[in-house]
């Protein structure tokens, strides 16, 4: 299955070895860059998501996600992390589909560097 692949995969870069619990691992690296909010307080704007969805689209790096996001797919994530409100009531959530486990993957791997993102 494409979506257990991807987890696989992103469970060993994260050197917890295929179908390591990715959750915990994402949980320290969050505690340790200080990731509290949601994009809203990093200086995201909502005007800027047609910019965001553009590239994101464009970037090949979405490729080998688990799932395809389409244009939508990602309207839908970056306004459920805007704030931080959970989108889940698990905070160790792993799925893919998951706002807060999207928001921090993509703050770890420093695709939003500065608040002018």
């Amino acid at each position: 299955m494409q979506q257990d692949a991807g987890l696989n995969r992103l469970a060993r870069a994260m050197g917890r070895g295929a179908g390591g619990d990715v959750g915990p691992a994402i949980a320290e690296m969050t505690a340790k860059r200080h990731v509290r909010g949601g994009f809203a307080e990093l200086g995201v704007t909502r005007e800027r998501f047609p910019r965001i969805i553009e590239g994101a689209l464009q970037d090949n790096s979405h490729k080998p996600h688990p799932r395809d996001a389409s244009a939508e797919d990602y309207r839908e994530m970056l306004d459920a992390s805007m704030s931080s409100a959970p989108g889940c009531a698990d905070e160790l959530c792993t799925s893919p589909h998951c706002p807060i486990v999207l928001r921090k993957f993509i703050w770890l791997r420093q695709d939003i560097q500065t608040p002018g993102f």
